[in-house]
């Protein structure tokens, strides 16, 4: 009896393949750093709570460049960032998709903002100056 031939292959494609590369290691070092400001916000003004932050940031952004270096891309999907080594807090379960998601909402949002703007100036322009 003959093998039969699969219309596709057995093995799935390599993790690096899947993911989506960034342009180079500069570009994963900024993206990382978007993600972070993203996922925790702005720096809080309050001393015990900017040193919360501070070690949440550390956290975070160490797990990006470590999953970088071992993956060479950024990761995908829903991982557990556990808890921080310096005061043991608990950062908990992130999904990456949907922060990303979230990001390219506030990019559009802003977008259209401006845009708004910049029309409400130029017909400020027309009725300042009219031709």
């Amino acid at each position: 009896m003959a093998p039969r031939v699969l219309p596709f292959p057995l093995s799935p494609q390599p993790r690096a393949a899947r993911c989506q590369q960034p342009r180079s290691d500069m570009h994963c070092r900024f993206e990382a750093r978007r993600l972070t400001a993203f996922v925790l916000g702005p720096c809080p003004r309050i001393k015990i709570l900017r040193i919360a932050w501070l070690d949440k940031k550390g956290h975070l952004e160490r797990f990006l460049n470590d999953h970088y270096a071992s993956h060479k891309c950024l990761p995908r999907g829903r991982h557990d960032l556990g808890v921080t080594e310096n005061h043991g807090l608990r950062i908990g379960v992130l999904d990456f998709d949907r922060v990303r998601a979230q990001m390219r909402q506030a990019l559009r949002r802003e977008q259209q903002r401006s845009r708004r703007w910049s029309r409400l100036g130029a017909a400020f322009e027309k009725l300042r100056f009219p031709q």
